[in-house]
């Protein structure tokens, strides 16, 4: 993991484990912050691999020689390749700076594990999968006001049920975004396990309101 990303995660470690002491406007500070700064960071990289290419074009027009030719060339192919990609991780991060709530990690999935990286990138997507699942849980309190006893004990087991189905389909529709990764596989698995702790939740719940 970069550096950068390295040292804010950890920073806030102590808080990003404590699941009630987390809000929404922490989880979006958090990403801003990652976003503005590796925006910036890119930025440069991307402006040193323009004038990388523009210094090996004009050894390109000066050279005769075939073979240095060819591999001038390479090496111009490849930073093409590199401000292509740094392109789209400066989108991702400028996505990721401007992000206004946790649906859209969820709905933006690809962009968000593109840019942070599979560790990190499915690590908040599933922290924005729990960020849906609290606000859904949190009309329960409202809605079930009313009652008493059993049904207020059912009613409350509804809510919870409904809102982790919620924050589960937001992972399971996170899943498209695996596929722009380096590592598909490994981006799928990882967030399919996280499925996979919902869906048993999902079953406990079920079997409480009966």
């Amino acid at each position: 993991m970069d550096p950068v990303k390295r040292q804010i995660l950890e920073e806030h470690v102590q808080k990003l484990y404590l699941e009630e002491a987390w809000s929404e406007k922490d989880f979006l500070k958090l990403l801003h912050k990652i976003g503005g700064k590796n925006e910036e960071k890119l930025r440069v990289a991307y402006f040193d691999a323009k004038d990388s290419i523009i210094r090996l074009r004009q050894r390109l027009h000066g050279s005769k020689t075939g073979s240095i030719r060819k591999q001038i060339q390479r090496q111009i192919n490849h930073l093409e390749d590199r401000i292509e990609l740094t392109k789209e991780k400066m989108n991702g991060f400028k996505f990721i700076r401007d992000i206004g709530g946790a649906e859209a990690v969820l709905h933006r999935a690809g962009q968000v594990v593109l840019a942070l990286g599979i560790a990190a990138g499915t690590y908040f997507i599933t922290k924005a999968a729990l960020e849906v699942y609290k606000k859904k849980f949190s009309e329960a309190a409202k809605a079930c006001a009313n009652l008493s006893g059993d049904q207020k004990s059912k009613c409350m087991l509804k809510y919870r049920r409904d809102a982790l189905i919620a924050a589960r389909s937001g992972l399971q529709a996170a899943l498209g975004g695996c596929g722009k990764t380096s590592n598909p596989a490994k981006c799928s698995n990882a967030l399919k396990k996280k499925i996979a702790k919902y869906n048993a939740r999902i079953g406990d719940t079920q079997k409480q309101i009966g």
